[in-house]
């Protein structure tokens, strides 16, 4: 990124400003430096960010899908009774009793 495109439309009459406000106030002229240092940093920090997803993308591999084999088994024979058990769970604790 450039800096000339990556400050934005935003900034240049605050720039502008900046000069009057100089000879005006200096809060002004400080919390505009302040903002244009944070600004910069943030353009640092997202380029950083870009190259740090760009480098774990690279590290990252393709695996190949697998199918399902089937079951080696036959499923249970339609003739055959079925039950269904149920056991109560312990009313007790059985450590504490």
């Amino acid at each position: 990124m450039n800096a000339a495109t990556s400050t934005g439309p935003w900034i240049e009459p605050l720039r502008d400003r900046r000069a009057i406000q100089v000879v005006v106030g200096g809060t002004i002229a400080r919390l505009l430096d302040q903002l244009e240092l944070t600004l910069e940093e943030l353009e640092i920090s997202a380029t950083e960010d870009e190259l740090a997803a760009e480098i774990a993308a690279a590290k990252t591999t393709t695996v190949a899908s697998f199918t399902r084999r089937r079951p080696s088994h036959k499923p249970f024979p339609e003739h055959q009774r079925r039950e269904r058990v149920i056991v109560p769970g312990p009313t007790a604790c059985n450590c504490c009793g």
